[in-house]
């Protein structure tokens, strides 16, 4: 996760500066390449070096692990943005990045058919259908 504008206050910074910093790249991804984004020039968020300064970075990428939740409100923080790479590749940046949350789940009875559908590059999922309960659908990555 990419925690933006939080407060010195906020928990994920107890400790810090005696203590390292838990912001890192997570996975290839760094908050000094997201907020070099040319947005963020257009909401005045712009950061020139996330060494800088004394105080908290603008943006504290870490990874679930640490946080295992968003609340923004516990975390002191104005905002979130998530970004996950499922290959092995080098992206070229922010822009090639996915944005979002990679959501997995099960249900009952549904091993057989996901293991199947991930075992052809598909993504398991369900929908609803109009008799009110669930069908499954894999949805191919291609």
């Amino acid at each position: 996760f990419m925690l933006i504008g939080c407060s010195p206050k906020s928990p994920i910074f107890q400790g810090f500066p005696e203590k390292k910093l838990p912001c890192h790249n997570i996975s290839g991804m760094s908050c000094e390449e997201y907020m070099s984004c040319p947005a963020w020039d257009m909401v005045g968020y712009r950061q020139p070096s996330l060494s800088s300064g004394s105080g908290p970075p603008m943006c504290c990428a870490v990874g679930f692990e640490s946080v295992k939740a968003i609340n923004l409100s516990k975390l002191e923080c104005e905002g979130y943005s998530s970004a996950y790479n499922l290959a092995p590749l080098k992206l070229r940046g922010p822009s090639d990045w996915a944005y979002g949350i990679r959501v997995k789940y099960e249900l009952q009875g549904s091993d057989a058919f996901c293991r199947a559908c991930v075992a052809t590059s598909g993504t398991c999922g369900y929908e609803s259908v109009d008799s009110g309960g669930l069908r499954h659908v894999c949805i191919c990555d291609h």
